[in-house]
């Protein structure tokens, strides 16, 4: 689903859900329209992906996820929204949150950057992939913007 920017601005963003695996992976998942997976895409980044403060701020929150795995398993998943930032081709990401023990650095709670990498480069595909699906299926149907 399309959302627009938790910081209000026109920046259209694309829902997803996360959790921090056993091996401190970030598995992300988003339904809509198939990329990866028949309800949508499911990628994890690895370790290296990402800052370890944003990584352990992460693995609190996913401590506390309610949502349910898209894949049907018993995980839990917390909800995020994320878009590409074409200048730089690094995905933004989005976490609303009001844990007083998570570290914010916007006021509606953490917003965090992936670059792409040979490490995570196919799965960093396949979320820039759902992300463009996602946008022009909403333009298409929508306007809004």
């Amino acid at each position: 689903m399309v959302k627009r920017s938790l910081a209000k601005t026109d920046k259209m963003y694309v829902e997803v859900q996360f959790r921090v695996r056993e091996d401190n992976s970030l598995h992300i998942q988003g339904e809509g329209i198939s990329t990866n997976r028949n309800y949508g895409v499911a990628v994890s980044l690895p370790e290296n992906s990402l800052p370890k403060i944003v990584l352990n701020t992460l693995s609190h929150l996913s401590d506390k996820a309610t949502l349910l795995s898209k894949a049907g398993s018993s995980k839990k998943y917390h909800p995020a929204q994320f878009r590409i930032v074409p200048s730089t081709n690094e995905l933004n990401f989005q976490i609303e949150t009001d844990d007083p023990l998570v570290i914010k650095n916007r006021d509606y709670g953490l917003a965090f950057r992936v670059c792409r990498t040979e490490e995570n480069k196919e799965n960093f595909d396949s979320l820039s992939e759902f992300f463009i699906k996602e946008t022009n299926n909403y333009l298409k149907h929508t306007s809004e913007y």
